[in-house]
């Protein structure tokens, strides 16, 4: 069989039991016909010495070759880590893509990522809070305890379950570290204005608000919250009249705030 105009893609995922590293190696087959070739696992410092092969042929279109190998069995050099190299030849030439994997001699399997479920997060005021969690890949890595750090601690803190809390206006990064590897969230904290008037706080004072605060003089509706200090536009602690008044003297234009 030919190989068409097209490579193979080549993959690998790397996981260890009880001990044991286990190398999973897939190719998948992008060409128009028929392919054959030879998976090598390789020395990625030294391309040229090579601990295991292994042959396929007949790989048809869009079909994906497993191949597993006990990393035992690579008959490596006494070191404590190696880089391997992992590659598919046909007839002398590397096909494809050229991948790797990072092996630790003493059965160590580092951290390569850490996701959060957040990377960019905002806080509307001083005492939110909000959860970070840190997903770290591979899942069965040898470090798993994780270290959180805050920039700015005026502007936010974070505790060791990955708790942020806010302090203040401003902005600070949250950095998670397992071993090697970080990921950092982008927090911004900022104070929640209240306008004067504006009820519904929706950036503008209208009739909608008017009635908001008739209705509450009137008994026929609580406010409570945001919604009653935007009321309490002279602060006195009261929703009355003269808080009505001043809303309804904006909105026709006899005075210029509220």
């Amino acid at each position: 069989m030919t190989l068409g105009a097209a490579s193979y893609e080549v993959d690998r995922s790397l996981y260890c039991i009880n001990g044991i590293y286990t190398l999973t190696v897939s190719v998948t087959n992008n060409c128009a016909e028929a392919g054959d070739g030879t998976i090598e696992l390789f020395d990625y410092n030294n391309p040229e010495k090579v601990y295991e092969s292994y042959s396929f042929s007949s790989l048809s279109p869009d079909d994906v070759l497993i191949y597993d190998t006990k990393i035992d069995s690579l008959n490596w050099d006494e070191i404590s880590y190696q880089k391997i190299g992992i590659r598919v030849v046909r007839d002398g030439v590397v096909n494809g893509d050229t991948r790797s994997v990072v092996v630790y001699q003493d059965n160590y399997l580092p951290v390569e990522e850490i996701r959060l479920n957040a990377t960019e997060l905002s806080l509307e005021e001083p005492g939110a809070t909000y959860r970070l969690t840190a997903r770290i890949l591979p899942e069965n890595a040898s470090i798993t305890q994780a270290a959180w750090e805050s920039s700015n601690e005026t502007v936010a803190t974070v505790d060791t379950s990955g708790t942020i809390t806010a302090v203040g206006e401003g902005e600070a990064d949250i950095t998670v570290t397992v071993g090697n590897k970080s990921a950092t969230c982008k927090v911004r904290v900022t104070e929640k204005k209240i306008i004067p008037g504006d009820i519904d706080a929706n950036g503008v004072i209208d009739l909608f608000d008017l009635m908001r605060c008739l209705n509450h003089i009137s008994g026929k509706s609580v406010l409570t919250d945001d919604a009653f200090e935007a009321a309490d536009i002279d602060q006195n602690g009261i929703v009355n009249i003269f808080d009505l008044m001043r809303i309804l003297n904006y909105l026709s234009g006899k005075s210029a705030a509220v």
